[in-house]
């Protein structure tokens, strides 16, 4: 494991590239060091002239005794001989601020490993540790002196890094930790999300992954989520279509960056879509409960914020029966979640105390308090923070302001206050923040080559799937015994095709139709033909494997708008009968199905036979078969049969027990 802590708690710190101009990296890093560290500084640069008061050294060596970690502020072509230079100096740490050249990137972690450093970067904007007084980062965030409180970021992109740092700081949102990886060379956002896993200092973490290690992942996100704290990660470009290993119905729906989001669901890991959604959720996180009361200062938000909490599943807490909000004279005011402050006419002082009789209501987890742009704002911002009767953990402000009341939560901020901006954004990020489920099962396997269209069906009805057969028609002769032995009307079909479309399936209904329609497929390609299917819903059942994830599980609407509707859900790893039912239970088809209204139409039990016997198949397979699109599975009252099958293995398994490469 990477010792992360030398580069988080360093006792001494040497700056080289360190100087008086705040309008350079080395600049800015030593100012805020000093500003904001208590922690002792070193100052290394060759440059005549670099300070006007402050005692430097020309290079690491001439420094009176060994820093724990060094912070390099130079250009690029500097960095192999500096770091090398830390470690004959004897550092245990390096963070890296300049990216360095492809050609430089292998000798430089070759240097870092032989010598036993801690290396953050290179490209790094390096960490803002608020917590313990370690301010080690250029970011022009830190014009605002940070605040140390109970969340931590860990990021891929420094620039994230800054925004997130400088908004939280707007907002009063205690980011004890920021750190930005950059190029991560060795140390690894998983690695210093496991070490946050051990450290309770933080009730909340955010990470942004560009790419992934999904093993450090798993491990450092279960032993965050494991402790009963939250992970919320933002992530980019984790997954591709390039990324999925089969092509097929699976390879589409799986190339979307849905693998992430099934990983992440079943760690129990929040998925932000954007930069203020992160920084919205581990803020919420914090916050305790689920059952909140709403209150407002306007009677239409009032209105919106219960849609908004019904909507997400949030709980609207009941009104105690003794509780009296209003002034004297108003008891006759109904109570309710949401409560309208504005509905009676208050001075300043009244609406704090309402606010507080709110704020101690036992049937309430606490109070969401949504402000808009109204008169004497900052006498009600100020009312809050003095008030002596509000528990400050069961009172958040969500501001629904324009810009021409930022001056009033600037200073609601400087007096220790927090608050989150936007109703929607953060209703949605208390919903997110209270759900959790359990790990994945996950494995990996190789590409595999498409399975013919026979031998697929024969494959599958061998396993006990029910599956609709197939007939090879390669001549117009053939196509006469297939009418001989199918009845009109039936189905043609291009074989040997990852996805037919509109065209690649025909239907006919007589034998003239029949000869016209195989001699224009046969044009295309390989011809088979086929009884049509009864009447019933159409399902789609897929396995796939990523090379990142593993294999993936998909279930859901099936037939030909399969893609454009995508009512799939997808788990990670081959789910069990109980996996499967859940996994039917999240999309729209399946919960209309599995209602008192749907359940008489047809016998889901069949579908979800289908679906747990292709997951034995793939399983038992050991490997060889890497993936299955069955699409559609008809479903009707009393049965399942396949209709079509694309199946994918390492070995392409061909009649007569032939196996070809």
């Amino acid at each position: 494991m990477v010792a992360v802590s030398d580069l988080l708690r360093p006792r001494s710190v040497a700056v080289v590239g360190a100087n008086d101009d705040r309008d350079t990296f080395g600049g800015r890093i030593w100012h805020y060091l000093g500003e904001y560290s208590d922690i002792e500084r070193m100052a290394v640069n060759a440059r005549p002239g670099a300070f006007k008061d402050t005692t430097v050294a020309s290079s690491l060596s001439e420094l009176a005794h060994r820093p724990d970690l060094v912070v390099l502020a130079t250009p690029a072509k500097t960095i192999l001989g500096l770091v090398a230079d830390a470690a004959s100096v004897g550092a245990k740490a390096a963070l890296v601020f300049s990216q360095v050249p492809p050609e430089v990137r292998g000798k430089l972690r070759q240097l870092v490993d032989d010598a036993g450093l801690t290396l953050l970067g290179p490209g790094s904007l390096g960490l803002i540790n608020a917590t313990d007084g370690v301010i080690l980062s250029s970011s022009v965030s830190l014009e605002r002196a940070p605040r140390s409180g109970p969340l931590a970021l860990v990021a891929q992109s420094g620039a994230l890094m800054g925004v997130l740092h400088a908004s939280a700081g707007e907002q009063g949102i205690g980011l004890g930790l920021c750190v930005a990886t950059g190029s991560q060379l060795q140390v690894r956002v998983e690695h210093l999300l496991a070490a946050l896993g051990t450290d309770g200092e933080y009730l909340a973490v955010g990470a942004h992954l560009e790419d992934i290690d999904v093993d450090l992942f798993v491990d450092a996100a279960k032993s965050i989520v494991g402790t009963g704290r939250k992970l919320v990660v933002l992530k980019g470009g984790l997954t591709s279509p390039g990324n999925v290993a089969a092509a097929g119905h699976s390879g589409a729906l799986a190339g979307d960056g849905r693998a992430f989001q099934s990983l992440a669901r079943d760690l129990g890991v929040v998925v932000a879509s954007h930069p203020a959604e992160l920084l919205a959720c581990m803020h919420a996180a914090t916050l305790a409960g689920k059952n909140w009361c709403f209150a407002t200062v306007s009677g239409g938000l009032a209105a919106i914020a219960g849609d908004l909490a019904s909507g997400a599943g949030l709980g609207l807490a009941p009104s105690s029966p003794d509780r009296q909000v209003f002034p004297p004279g108003n008891e006759r005011i109904e109570h309710t979640n949401p409560v309208d402050i504005d509905a009676v006419p208050m001075t300043t002082a009244e609406s704090v105390a309402a606010i507080a009789a709110l704020a101690k209501d036992p049937c309430s987890d606490g109070v969401i308090l949504v402000i808009n742009d109204k008169p004497d704002l900052d006498g009600l911002l100020s009312g809050l923070s003095c008030s002596t009767e509000i528990e400050k953990a069961r009172l958040h402000l969500c501001s629904e302001c324009s810009g021409h009341f930022d001056d009033a939560w600037r200073a609601w901020v400087d007096e220790g206050g927090t608050y989150t901006k936007g109703l929607s954004s953060f209703v949605q990020a208390l919903a997110s923040t209270r759900e959790r489920s359990g790990p994945p099962d996950r494995g990996l396997a190789p590409k595999g080559q498409l399975m013919g269209d026979v031998t697929a069906h024969d494959f599958l009805a061998a396993a006990g799937i029910p599956a609709l057969g197939l007939v090879e028609v390669g001549s117009l002769e053939a196509l006469e015994l297939a009418m001989a032995e199918l009845r009109f009307p039936f189905v043609l079909k291009l074989a040997g095709a990852e996805h037919r479309g509109a065209t690649g399936v025909v239907t006919v209904t007589d034998a003239a139709t029949a000869r016209a329609e195989f001699q224009r497929l046969a044009c295309l390609g390989g011809v088979v033909a086929q009884q049509l299917a009864s009447p019933g819903l159409e399902f789609y059942v897929g396995i796939t494997f990523d090379e990142v994830f593993g294999p993936l599980f998909l279930i859901g609407a099936g037939g030909p708008t399969l893609e454009k509707d995508q009512d799939i859900s997808m788990t990670i790893g081959l789910p069990d009968r109980d996996a499967i039912w859940r996994c039917l239970g999240e999309t729209h088809i399946g919960r209309w199905l599995i209602s008192s209204l749907g359940s008489a139409l047809v016998d889901l039990e069949k579908l979800v036979d289908v679906a747990e016997k292709a997951v034995d198949v793939v399983r038992k397979s050991g490997g060889s078969l890497v993936a299955l699109d069955l699409n559609p599975v008809v479903l009707g009252p009393t049965g399942a049969v396949v209709v079509d099958a694309k199946l994918h293995a390492k070995l392409a398994i061909v009649r007569e027990g032939e196996e070809t490469t």
